[in-house]
C-alpha cells in the first residue's frame, strides 16, 4: 500500500472517529433525557399520552444512534485492519 492510500485511509478514519464522537454525544444526551423522564415517572406515577409519544420517539432515536455507532465502529476497525494502523 502506498503513502497516498495510507493517507486517504487515515483521513477517512479520522472523519469516521469524529462522526462517532458526535453520535456518542447525541446518544448520551438522549439517554440522560430518558433517564430524567423515568425518574420523573417515579414521582408522578402517571404520564400523559404526549409524554409517552415523545419518549417512544426518544427510544427510537437512541436505537438509531446505537446502530449508527456500531456501524461506525465496524468501518473504523476495517480501516485499521486494512492500513495496519
Amino acid at each position: 500500500m502506498d503513502t497516498n492510500e495510507l493517507m486517504r485511509i487515515r483521513g477517512e478514519q479520522v472523519t469516521l472517529e469524529r462522526e462517532r464522537r458526535e453520535k456518542v454525544s447525541q446518544y448520551n444526551t438522549e439517554a440522560s433525557a430518558l433517564q430524567a423522564f423515568i425518574n420523573g415517572l417515579h414521582f408522578k406515577r402517571t404520564a400523559s399520552e404526549d409524554w409517552l409519544l415523545e419518549e417512544t420517539a426518544r427510544l427510537k432515536r437512541i436505537w438509531e444512534l446505537q446502530t449508527a455507532i456500531a456501524g461506525l465502529d465496524e468501518r473504523i476497525a476495517g480501516l485499521k485492519r486494512v492500513s495496519g494502523i
